[in-house]
């Protein structure tokens, strides 16, 4: 009968326990919420509670001392401004005033062109490949400065602007420059 007692005191002792831990985890995450709520309900108002805790952080937010090379503290406050300073002017200045680099181009990393793909940039594109550019451009990207869209402007009106277009796209291939107004 002893030990049937003993167990359930055992197990009674084992669920306290665990109450225990979890009212004590609860009251941790209280804690760890009421200066947030604090905040929530006082702090973003004109309130002392608010003036405290900006007198607080600022008080906190200050660098008031700082260890000089030597290892000894500063606390004057030019000094530490001093040190600032020079430390700053000191990590980022070199003695070296002139740097004589030229670049060396390695031309064997990057994909290069095949011969007839050189030929196919520098030849004025006929009036099918004009066309068939602009054919699939999306209908309703990149408005230009009147507000037209491409479905508009180039797709919809093409027999009216058809041979405007494949005149300038022409001209800026024969003369290797594409006009301000265009870019």
């Amino acid at each position: 009968m002893y030990w049937w007692f003993k167990t359930i005191l055992i197990n009674l002792q084992n669920q306290l326990s665990e109450e225990y831990n979890l009212i004590l985890q609860m009251e941790e995450e209280i804690w760890a919420k009421k200066p947030r709520t604090n905040w929530i309900i006082l702090g973003e108002r004109n309130t002392s509670y608010f003036h405290m805790s900006t007198l607080a952080w600022r008080s906190k937010n200050k660098i008031t001392s700082i260890q000089n090379g030597d290892g000894e503290w500063v606390h004057n406050v030019e000094e530490v401004k001093d040190i600032f300073t020079s430390s700053f002017i000191k990590l980022y200045q070199t003695k070296q005033i002139f740097c004589n680099i030229t670049p060396q181009w390695n031309t064997e990393w990057g994909a290069k062109l095949s011969l007839e793909e050189v030929r196919g940039l520098s030849h004025i594109p006929s009036d099918k490949e004009i066309w068939t550019t602009l054919k699939p451009m999306k209908p309703y990207k990149a408005p230009g400065v009147d507000g037209l869209h491409a479905r508009f402007f180039f797709q919809r009106f093409r027999l009216i602007i058809g041979d405007s277009i494949k005149r300038e796209v022409k001209e800026a291939f024969t003369s290797q420059k594409v006009p301000e107004y265009l870019n």
